[in-house]
């Protein structure tokens, strides 16, 4: 997560945030990557009357809300165990080929190098 303050006076400040997320999940010779970004809206902190300790607290009082209630919703929906194993994944994964042959992605790389070596050679 990144948090952006941009300080008003010696008692408030406006914070904002981004959070990425990437995630990977290999699963049946099957890879899955998954990009994300989450946007923090801004909002104004105050330290009432004191500047300094209680200041950094407010500021830090925000992070820890948002972080509580905004990220790790947004992660458990983005995560929700039914949507993610029967809906998600399975329509971001390859369908196998009509001759229902998984393709040897290896082979056409051996015939690159020898090619490439013969070339050499020559």
């Amino acid at each position: 997560a990144t948090y952006t303050i941009q300080v008003l006076s010696s008692t408030s400040a406006t914070i904002g945030g981004t959070v990425r997320l990437r995630s990977h999940e290999y699963e049946d010779m099957a890879n899955v990557q998954l990009s994300s970004t989450h946007t923090l809206d801004q909002v104004t902190v105050s330290a009432g009357q004191k500047a300094g300790r209680d200041w950094a607290d407010a500021v830090l009082s925000q992070i820890q809300l948002w972080e509580r209630d905004d990220v790790q919703g947004y992660l458990a929906k983005l995560y929700d165990g039914e949507r993610m194993n029967d809906g998600m994944l399975r329509s971001m994964r390859r369908v196998l080929p009509v001759t229902r042959t998984r393709m040897d992605w290896n082979m056409g790389g051996h015939r690159l190098v020898k090619t490439l070596n013969d070339t050499k050679t020559k």
